[in-house]
């Protein structure tokens, strides 16, 4: 695992995206990532961070493994608009999550063919994890064409057995649809 004292430099997942080990991490990074020019923040955890990241657009928004999937689109507008606005971002939690979010957002906004596999391994190639916790609900993402599809077979029975309730997958559903989130960023 990624030692503590890591610059954030080293922590330059693709272009304008980086991630902290733990939000704790990233609360001690703050010069590091000024000096890069990240502009946002995303702690996917609780706790009281935002007074650490005054300085950036700062976004919470924590997350259980079960409720991941509804949440990715709401998380992928949100990179995407800073990704639009000429900003770079540093996203925070423990590392197999903060990989999982990552490789989603790959899957969905960044590469017309960008599998799986492909976006795993080029994650894994920065982030040091052997979290499995997430790769059910990758394949899921996967087999549904990097979004949510209410009529798929596989979001049908995830929906089922987590319980997502309607008003969760409507809000995804918005975001995912957003005009915000554009499919295919080309990063510099």
């Amino acid at each position: 695992h990624l030692s503590r004292m890591a610059t954030l430099a080293k922590c330059k997942v693709v272009p304008k995206l980086y991630y902290s080990p733990d939000t704790e991490t990233a609360t001690k990074q703050v010069e590091q990532a000024k000096q890069l020019g990240v502009t946002h923040v995303m702690a996917l955890t609780e706790g009281d961070y935002k007074v650490y990241f005054a300085d950036f657009e700062f976004t919470q928004s924590p997350i259980e493994n079960s409720a991941l999937l509804p949440k990715l689109p709401i998380l992928h507008e949100k990179i995407s608009i800073g990704l639009q606005s000429g900003g770079s971002w540093v996203i925070s939690n423990e590392l197999g999550l903060t990989a999982a979010v990552i490789v989603s957002f790959m899957m969905t906004t960044l590469y017309k063919s960008f599998s799986l596999r492909k976006a795993r391994r080029t994650v894994l190639k920065h982030i040091s994890t052997t979290s499995t916790d997430y790769d059910e609900q990758l394949e899921i993402w996967e087999n549904m064409g990097a979004r949510i599809d209410t009529k798929h077979i596989d979001w049908i029975n995830y929906q089922k057995a987590y319980n997502i309730s309607h008003e969760d997958v409507l809000i995804a559903l918005m975001s995912q649809t957003s005009k915000k989130t554009t499919r295919f960023i080309p990063l510099q």
